[in-house]
């Protein structure tokens, strides 16, 4: 059995990244003699997680692999959402930690009854 690697990546929270020589679709191309290689020249590295999910899923290659294309879009979405729910957090222990602060460090008000 042959199996076509069309790409190796590691999907990060918003990047992708493609290892150098890590797939055989481009290899495959130059086989059947497709002229025009320079998206797969510029394929190797690292690049934003979107303008992957652009280049990956457009109507022809949404045909060859159209799971592909549903989870780089769902990636994304799950990566952004997982960036403002970190920032969230942040802010909120900030605050926490000023409370907190606060609560151990204030002079107490005297109470007179």
């Amino acid at each position: 059995a042959f199996l076509l690697r069309i790409a190796r990546m590691h999907t990060y929270v918003l990047w992708v990244d493609f290892p150098k020589g890590g797939n055989d679709f481009c290899r495959l191309l130059k086989m059947v003699g497709v002229k025009k290689m320079s998206w797969c020249k510029d394929w190797h590295g690292t690049h934003d997680l979107q303008e992957t999910t652009h280049r990956m899923c457009s109507p022809i290659f949404h045909h060859i692999w159209p799971a592909m294309c549903n989870g780089l879009s769902s990636a994304y979405v799950i990566g952004f959402a997982l960036l403002i729910v970190a920032a969230i957090n942040f802010l909120l222990q900030l605050c926490s930690v000023y409370l907190l602060f606060d609560y151990a460090y204030r002079k107490s008000n005297p109470r007179f009854r």
